[in-house]
């Protein structure tokens, strides 16, 4: 099976079975005794759906991270001496499947409007993927006369405390890397997290009130329904295709300028986030998130360039790109247990993404004064 597949297949086989029990999270709520629609006037209770659409959230991260780690390990194996390239075309196959979810959006209405169609489409687009992952990336599988004879519960201990191994062990050029992408990676789920909300309430000002189940609507309803679907449809679009576009230019722009000015450079279009928030123009918010995917783009097509550059291509790096990427996961995590609170505040969805904008500006500025690493190929 080789030594990435098997993550594939199961944590690909937990995201699919995730997503299409999410997708019945109402029905759930139902079953177990929920009631309501949150009208005037209407008793509603809707505790158990919001437990299980908690549970289900924590899965669907955990499963996906999961899938992402050993699929950017993969294409490490198989990019040799190419690494930038290879990541280059990781990151632009990545974002097509970005596209995907833009464009059902754009298509079909917001997402929650069609959510068992939504998914199944998530779904089959997962097993497709990861079936073509498994049949076609030949590995090479491990030795067992080599590996030490333990039990499956000491195996999984060993893979969260390599994780823990190589947060300690990160050379300080790598952990600067983690610490900016921490910022970054907050500041876009900051926004990614509420641009629904935030499109239509504060950009459309709309009313959210049973906005989902209206039928008719009224004209604040059919607002905030406009701008959830701008959000994750037009506007997610055009961020895919900007950030697919993108991805196509790095090895030109890292043999040009260097790995630390491509990140360091690619970031101020994230810190557009503080404009956005206190602006209600719809073509110019679009337009800036669109370009927003520049940063994104950057510091995830260069995590495994990055380290490859700093050990070498025969060092084991898997436990390298799961500690960097438990930076990126800490910044969604401090983003969701921060986020409830900070909506509740005068300004509404629009802290958020100042919020957003600003600790990217941080992560700005931490990888022009302490990113130090010259790359200009691989």
């Amino acid at each position: 099976m080789g030594r990435r597949r098997p993550f594939l297949i199961v944590a690909g086989i937990l995201s699919i079975m995730c997503w299409i029990a999410m997708s019945y999270t109402r029905e759930m709520g139902e079953a177990m005794g929920d009631h309501g629609d949150g009208i005037d006037g209407q008793k509603t209770d809707r505790t158990w759906t919001s437990v299980f659409t908690v549970v289900f959230y924590l899965w669907m991260n955990i499963t996906v991270n999961v899938v992402q780690t050993p699929a950017m390990l993969l294409v490490a194996d198989f990019a040799g001496d190419r690494q930038t390239t290879g990541a280059a075309l990781g990151q632009a196959w990545s974002t097509l499947g970005s596209i995907l979810v833009a464009g059902y959006v754009e298509f079909f209405g917001a997402a929650h409007k069609t959510l068992h169609e939504f998914m199944w489409m998530l779904s089959g687009t997962m097993f497709v993927c990861v079936t073509v992952a498994v049949v076609f990336a030949k590995e090479t599988p491990l030795d067992i006369s080599k590996v030490d004879a333990v039990s499956t519960w000491q195996r999984i201990g060993h893979a969260f405390a390599s994780v823990y191994h190589g947060i300690r062990t990160l050379p300080g050029v790598l952990a600067v890397y983690g610490v900016c992408f921490f910022f970054v990676e907050y500041g876009f789920t900051a926004y990614n997290g509420n641009k629904g909300q935030f499109f239509g309430l504060e950009v459309y000002e709309g009313s959210a009130e049973n906005a989902d189940s209206c039928n008719p609507c009224t004209v604040e309803q059919n607002a905030y329904n406009e701008g959830v679907s701008i959000a994750g449809g037009r506007a997610d679009l055009l961020f895919n295709v900007v950030g697919y576009v993108y991805s196509w230019t790095l090895p030109y722009l890292v043999h040009q300028l260097g790995v630390k000015w491509v990140l360091t450079l690619s970031t101020i279009s994230q810190m557009l986030l503080m404009l956005v928030a206190w602006t209600n123009n719809v073509t110019f918010n679009v337009l800036i998130v669109a370009v927003t995917s520049i940063t994104q783009s950057v510091w995830f097509a260069l995590i495994v360039p990055v380290i490859i550059h700093v050990f070498g291509e025969d060092e084991e790096i898997g436990m390298y790109v799961g500690a960097l990427n438990s930076a990126n996961c800490f910044g969604q995590l401090l983003n969701f247990a921060v986020g409830s609170g900070l909506v509740e505040t005068s300004l509404g969805y629009k802290l958020p993404v100042f919020l957003g904008g600003v600790m990217s500006a941080i992560g700005f500025i931490t990888a022009l004064l302490f990113f130090k690493m010259k790359m200009y190929s691989m």
